[in-house]
């Protein structure tokens, strides 16, 4: 008799409903496609997230041990739990003790690994990035400075090894910052403005992209928000001509994919 086998999607989670479907939503359909024998099912990790849908929503979403319990109830026996976050960091940890608690639950339980987890991932997800700005550039001009959340954990050295992977392959038209991490708003205008990049001039632009999975909270408020303090007002005020393209990273079949090379470890 084969072992009933599933998938489980973990994600911190949105509010945003229509993100949920063009971002996780989208990232579970392809793995749903890729992988069309194995049952997929979602968890979210935050609390916070998990209580507004379903006060706003009605929309129950689980949290990972509460979905491990429920698969362990439902009879299945070999989970694969691949996290949709773009980091090692403190969630994962936490995502990590929770599937070494349930080791013991089911004959074969297995944790992928986040988007940028060990050096390869930096080339993989460095090459999607351009392939992205390829496909979406308006203007051969454009200067794409894409967002992530940041961190204080240590993974937040990740950003700037992503940095230097497109400073290695000269292609200076595409910059990494973060909101919360080690690099700021303040040290990536200095650096554009030493270059003297889109500043008072008509054919060139800086063009805000958030390296999120969802285009949420920071996506639409620290980022391309109207406040003094968002990216977009603060590179306005430096004097750049500024853009903002408000798509998280799970909308791209490039992301996509990267996540189903996850899932495809996990079965080797």
């Amino acid at each position: 008799m084969m072992r009933k086998k599933a998938i489980l999607v973990v994600s911190f989670g949105t509010s945003y409903q229509e993100n949920i479907q063009k971002t996780i939503g989208a990232v579970e359909e392809s793995l749903r496609q890729a992988f069309p024998d194995y049952p997929l099912f979602r968890a979210f990790t935050s609390p916070t997230i998990r209580r507004k849908l379903w006060e706003k929503e009605k929309i129950e979403v689980k949290s990972p041990e509460e979905m491990l319990r429920t698969l362990k109830q439902e009879g299945y026996e070999a989970v694969l739990v691949q996290p949709t976050f773009v980091l090692r960091g403190f969630e994962y940890e936490r995502l990590k003790e929770c599937v070494e608690k349930f080791q013991r639950e089911f004959d074969q339980l297995r944790l992928g690994t986040p988007l940028l987890y060990e050096e390869s991932d930096i080339k993989a997800l460095g090459e999607a990035l351009c392939a992205l700005v390829e496909q979406e550039e308006e203007s051969k001009e454009t200067e794409w400075i894409f967002v992530g959340h940041g961190t204080e954990h240590e993974a937040d050295e990740v950003y700037q090894s992503l940095q230097s992977y497109f400073r290695k392959k000269q292609n200076p038209k595409i910059w990494i910052g973060t909101v919360e991490g080690s690099v700021g708003i303040a040290e990536l205008a200095r650096s554009l403005k030493e270059q003297e990049v889109c500043q008072k001039k008509t054919d060139t632009q800086v063009r805000l992209h958030p390296l999120l999975l969802v285009a949420g909270e920071h996506a639409n408020n620290d980022i391309a928000g109207d406040e003094e303090d968002s990216w977009k007002s603060t590179l306005q005020r430096e004097g750049f001509l500024v853009s903002c393209c408000l798509r998280g990273l799970g909308e791209y079949p490039q992301i996509q994919k990267l996540y189903q090379e996850k899932v495809s470890r996990l079965l080797a």
